[in-house]
């Protein structure tokens, strides 16, 4: 018995040392695919994924601590965490993610089974403060960055490709608030990036090419900006925020700006988030048959979760768009209802059901139900 525990102590010993080294090193990132969760914690989303303003590889802390302990129903003891390590060594650590889907909608004569995402990332550590990163998906997208933690308060400097910060970015790509506004989910582009993290506030402002394709092909630049505040009151916590994000060209002499507020509230087992963005000259608004040459549209999506026990929510989502403030005709909207369960800390099943409801520029009308249900490894 004294040698088993023996053999207990010295494994969290072990790991305890091992989340706080290599923390320090890999675990200088916010969140990305979740931020409900980080409203259940009351946590700024700084501890789970090497990019300080989301997406690609996971640190240490995120992918083993949070992931395997935190998330899911069925926790892991530490011995699995010490096989299951994703440090290769000192500086350089893996991680992957796999998206299945299948899709049944009305009047759609097939089903859609395909990959969503089929990504591996490799994080390298350079020094002390100096992070590089690459996230490779199958399809054509790619995100790679070098990431200096120089800056005060909690500052950083980032430089490469990556996804301009803007939003609550949540992990469901269909939301009106991301493909409603950069048109593809994966969008990413060139550029540079500051942020600051002071205890409850955050701010970071990029520099971009205003480009997805591999060679900028003009002169002009775009822009995001995105800041927000976390206040805990007694068992209630509050965020709010707003960001904007502005191109100069687009396909021609046509400038396209976007700016809204975010939220997020939690308390007991209910979180609630929402967004809102107002849009200038969006390009969706052109297949809209919008009138306007330079449309100003509205775009919001609202998501409430409830926890029903460790690992699994009960999901329900409202979206909304309207390509033309000042046309009477020409929007869509859509009501979502559904469950997410990470039975395991490598593991997520989610099942939707949704109606859309389009009005085209000439006043007609159609609903649309679809199923929808996902299957992702993570690592």
């Amino acid at each position: 018995m004294k040698a088993e525990i023996g053999r207990m102590g010295s494994f969290a010993v072990r790991w305890t040392c091992v989340l706080i080294t290599v923390s320090g090193v890999f675990g200088n990132g916010r969140i990305y695919a979740l931020p409900n969760l980080s409203m259940e914690y009351g946590q700024s989303c700084f501890l789970c994924h090497v990019d300080p303003s989301g997406g690609g590889p996971r640190s240490l802390f995120g992918s083993q601590f949070v992931a395997r302990t935190e998330l899911p129903t069925w926790s892991d003891s530490i011995e699995v965490l010490d096989k299951f390590n994703p440090v290769i060594n000192s500086w350089m650590m893996l991680g992957a993610d796999l998206r299945v889907l299948h899709a049944d909608a009305q009047n759609v004569p097939f089903n859609a089974d395909q990959i969503m995402q089929g990504a591996i990332h490799l994080t390298v550590q350079l020094g002390p403060k100096y992070t590089l990163y690459i996230s490779k998906d199958w399809n054509l997208d790619y995100q790679t960055a070098g990431i200096a933690h120089i800056l005060p308060m909690d500052g950083y400097l980032k430089i490469g490709r990556f996804l301009p910060t803007y939003g609550l970015r949540p992990d469901d790509h269909t939301m009106y608030i991301r493909d409603g506004l950069f048109g593809v989910p994966t969008y990413s582009d060139v550029g540079i990036e500051i942020g600051f993290h002071p205890q409850n506030w955050e701010f970071a402002a990029a520099v971009l090419n205003g480009t997805s394709a591999p060679l900028n092909d003009n002169k002009a630049y775009a822009f995001s900006v995105r800041t927000a505040f976390r206040l805990n009151v007694q068992s209630l916590i509050v965020m709010l925020g707003g960001s904007a994000y502005g191109d100069e060209y687009i396909g021609g002499n046509n400038e396209q700006f976007w700016y809204g507020p975010f939220y997020g509230l939690h308390y007991g087992r209910i979180t609630v988030m929402g967004e809102v963005d107002i849009t200038r000259a969006l390009p969706a608004s052109f297949a809209s048959g919008s009138p306007s040459n330079k449309p100003v549209g509205l775009i919001t999506s609202q998501m409430a979760f409830l926890r029903i026990f460790q690992g699994c929510r009960l999901r329900a989502g409202y979206d909304f768009q309207d390509y033309d403030i000042d046309w009477k005709t020409g929007s869509r909207q859509r009501y979502t209802g559904g469950a997410q369960w990470f039975p395991y800390g490598f593991l997520e099943f989610q099942a939707n059901l949704r109606l859309t409801k389009t009005e085209s520029a000439a006043g007609t009308t159609s609903d649309q139900r679809e199923f929808d249900a996902q299957v992702h490894l993570f690592f």
